[in-house]
């Protein structure tokens, strides 16, 4: 299976070996933005639990943003003043950390129900990779697999703004303004 997710200039940075290329292998996670439940509208995408078993999927629909199906395998919770947040590991074929949030709703319990174990989530999300053995999400399966493509999307201003171009390696400078997306083959 192959998977493109984005390479952020911190996670680059923490790269402790040079430059990544077509060719390299990587032990790797895969996590999401920030999702809030529902929230159909909100830029970096959204879950809702399901209230029944859906197939496990992981669609891609441009570049490193997906539509998910999977069955949750462990929740942490975490409470704050006025929300509550919570790292899930949820199997969509490949196991993906997403980093949900929910609202204090003001009903009977103060709060929103929060996925539970067990359960099958749905949503829509950006994807981005973490080091295996760096991560700084709770709740992660490391991954390994082997670089395929990298594009990097061009938002400098100048010649060739807005516009995709394919790379053979990232080498390890600032990226700028530039997006830079890895499409990985997942080995099983």
């Amino acid at each position: 299976m192959q998977i493109t997710v984005r390479l952020t200039e911190e996670i680059r940075e923490a790269y402790p070996f040079g430059a990544i290329g077509l060719g390299t292998p990587l032990e790797f996670v895969v996590v999401s933005n920030v999702l809030f439940g529902a929230e159909y509208d909100d830029p970096p995408g959204w879950c809702v639990p399901s209230t029944s078993t859906q197939a496990k999927s992981f669609t891609p629909i441009c570049h490193h943003l997906y539509a998910f199906s999977g069955q949750i395998s462990d929740v942490l919770v975490e409470d704050e003043e006025d929300d509550r947040y919570y790292h899930a590991l949820v199997d969509c074929q490949v196991p993906i950390s997403l980093f949900g949030a929910q609202a204090f709703d003001g009903g009977a319990s103060g709060k929103q129900a929060i996925p539970r174990r067990g359960q099958f989530l749905v949503g829509f999300a950006y994807m981005n990779l973490d080091w295996a053995d760096d991560v700084t999400v709770p709740l992660t399966k490391p991954l390994a697999g082997t670089v395929v493509a990298i594009d990097r999307l061009i938002l400098r201003p100048g010649p060739g703004f807005g516009q995709n171009r394919s790379e053979s390696e990232v080498l390890p400078v600032p990226l700028g303004p530039d997006q830079i997306f890895l499409t990985i083959d997942v080995h099983s």
